[in-house]
């Protein structure tokens, strides 16, 4: 069907793309789809079995599975586990340490840190996923986990972390949102009084 145009709907700042099917459809295709974690936000508490298997929410399991996405990298943060799409995970994070110097300390640093303990893992029939036991591990996971599904990736934390976590946050929010970056003010429209 050449010459047909289509227009993607592409998550990039161009808003979307008309182009051409085929090869080029085939490409932009898959660069929507690398961002399919951005479009769903979620959070989810659910337990680890005993094998280390984790079910991922319906809404993400639903918009990985119509992207064509059966697989994860998992790695450590240093508070919880991170799960990317893989083409998201080399983006955001292969890439940046590929493009430092090889020879630094701190790259090296990183690159021991979080690439050495990224696994892949695949998302099974059931919408689970296998967490290898060095993950489990390090993410201190024992049964209970909430899953967040933020930033174009997923957070999975032991559920007492996760809680403990969430409530220092909150405690501190007005102290710690002072660093955000500052939005240009709206015009308001003022509400009509009350009569």
């Amino acid at each position: 069907m050449a010459g047909v145009a289509s227009f993607v709907d592409d998550v990039g700042e161009s808003g979307g793309k008309w182009i051409q099917s085929g090869r080029e459809w085939d490409t932009v295709a898959a660069y929507s789809a690398r961002f399919v974690m951005l479009r769903v936000h979620c959070q989810s508490n659910s337990t680890v079995d005993t094998k280390g298997r984790l079910a991922l929410p319906r809404p993400l399991r639903t918009a990985l599975e119509e992207a064509g996405i059966d697989r994860l990298v998992v790695t450590f943060s240093g508070d919880s586990l991170w799960a990317f799409t893989p083409d998201d995970f080399y983006e955001r994070v292969e890439q940046p340490l590929e493009e430092g110097d090889l020879w630094d300390e701190d790259v090296q640093e990183w690159v021991h840190a979080v690439l050495a303990p990224a696994q892949d893992v695949t998302i099974d029939k059931a919408g689970r996923i296998l967490l290898p036991p060095l993950l489990r591990e390090l993410g201190d996971l024992d049964r209970e986990v909430t899953i967040n599904s933020v930033q174009r990736r997923l957070e999975i934390w032991d559920r007492s972390a996760w809680t403990e976590h969430f409530t220092s946050v909150m405690k501190n929010r007005p102290k710690r949102m002072r660093g955000l970056p500052k939005r240009q003010p709206r015009e308001t429209i003022p509400f009509p009084e009350r009569r």
